[in-house]
């Protein structure tokens, strides 16, 4: 009992010691210490193993379910559609208990804006449903640190008026408990206001639906007159007059992520 009282009395200065220096201490939490575990398993199988046993110990738990979900896209499992239906009712049962749908904010990860460019396309597909009114009016959130920065500058300025950016540490600590609990999955699908979730392919298709039925053309981005100048520089140079058709090519090469000729599975895109 005593050594108890010594060893409260201890962490008491440690944390005033923290704060007069200008740190925080917070308990970490466990299902964060397992996960982070389970990210050092580089064998797709037994990751998989490790995250199931973890989920019959942490019910319901969101950040688990999800890494299982990134686990079988690894692996290309057919046991995928299975689990999503499993992620899609633990994301509805933590809102409804949360009362997450009463906050007038919902976060993205930052990768959506750092990672592959490809990302921003369910960034297009969130903001694309907000302007049908499919989903609810929320402000969208990035936390974005200083070391993290977006992929491509040009297509961020883009989007970045569809975006509330918090880069200052001390509030990207505040709201990170936060940013957990009302992180919305955009890179594997999207709910709408009838309930509904569907995989992303899907949830964009749906929106195409809509726009046809609502007779709604209008870009979500529109190129700056900038921009224009810039393209119209670029076509000057190769010759080719303002009025022309002219095609533009997207080429893939082997290089990004570790990927080299030798272990690509993208040879069939590859150039």
């Amino acid at each position: 009992m005593y050594l108890k009282k010594i060893k409260k009395k201890f962490f008491i200065l440690i944390k005033i010691l923290f704060k007069f220096l200008g740190l925080e201490v917070k308990k970490i939490n466990l299902v964060d210490l397992k996960i982070d575990k389970a990210k050092k398993i580089n064998n797709p199988i037994t990751r998989e193993k490790y995250l199931r046993k973890l989920i019959l110990q942490f019910k319901a738990n969101l950040q688990l379910q999800k890494e299982l979900l990134n686990c079988l896209t690894e692996q290309g499992s057919k046991l995928f559609q299975k689990e999503f239906e499993n992620y899609k009712k633990i994301f509805h049962l933590r809102n409804e208990i949360k009362k997450l749908s009463l906050l007038n904010v919902e976060f993205i990860t930052p990768g959506i804006v750092t990672g592959s460019v490809g990302n921003y396309y369910a960034l297009e597909t969130l903001i694309e449903a907000k302007k049908l009114n499919l989903r609810p009016q929320k402000k969208i959130v990035v936390l974005l640190k200083s070391h993290e920065k977006p992929r491509n500058k040009t297509l961020f300025k883009y989007f970045k008026e569809y975006l509330t950016i918090i880069e200052d540490d001390d509030s990207i600590n505040s709201y990170k408990e936060l940013s957990k609990q009302a992180e919305i999955p955009i890179g594997y699908g999207l709910d709408f206001n009838n309930k509904k979730f569907l995989l992303l392919d899907h949830a964009a298709n749906f929106i195409e639906q809509k726009k046809y039925e609502k007779k709604y053309f209008q870009p979500t981005l529109k190129l700056t007159e900038e921009d224009y100048e810039e393209g119209r520089k670029l076509l000057k140079q190769f010759k080719v007059s303002k009025n022309s058709w002219h095609v533009t090519l997207h080429v893939r090469e082997p290089g990004y992520r570790g990927e080299t000729e030798k272990n690509t599975t993208e040879n069939f895109r590859n150039a």
